[in-house]
């Protein structure tokens, strides 16, 4: 992993084998009012994946329980870096503390959902490779 690391995005799976899709808001500094990945920016001085936990938990307050990850990548000329959490829906509530809804679904559903959108980004490039994959 890149020591220059500015930001993250996370794949976030439930333990019920489901997948985290995030409906970002109007204040959302990109992505406005799009189906999303969690992310964001690293602290200064923190680690990438402290940086992954911290946002799935702000964003969500559900705790991660496995950190990996995946591969670093570029956006607006920074790079960042891709992970996979799994977390327990069963033992935490799910929460919208940032933007407009949260959405756990299959990985069939969340690849449908994505080929319905009238639009494209990055993140969810992401995540369609990975459920591709995986």
């Amino acid at each position: 992993m890149s020591d220059a690391i500015s930001g993250v995005a996370v794949i976030v799976e439930n333990s019920d084998g489901t997948f985290l899709l995030h409906l970002r808001d109007e204040n959302a500094s990109v992505f406005k009012n799009q189906w999303c990945l969690i992310g964001g920016s690293c602290d200064p001085d923190e680690v990438p994946a402290d940086t992954a936990r911290r946002e799935v938990h702000e964003e969500t307050n559900l705790s991660p329980i496995n950190v990996t990850h995946l591969y670093d990548y570029s956006f607006r000329d920074k790079t960042n870096a891709l992970f996979h959490v799994t977390v327990d829906t069963t033992n935490e509530k799910l929460e919208v503390r940032e933007g407009r809804d949260f959405k756990f679904v299959s990985k069939e559903d969340a690849l449908r959902l994505i080929e319905s959108l009238d639009y494209k980004s990055s993140y969810l490039d992401m995540l369609v490779d990975y459920l591709h994959q995986h």
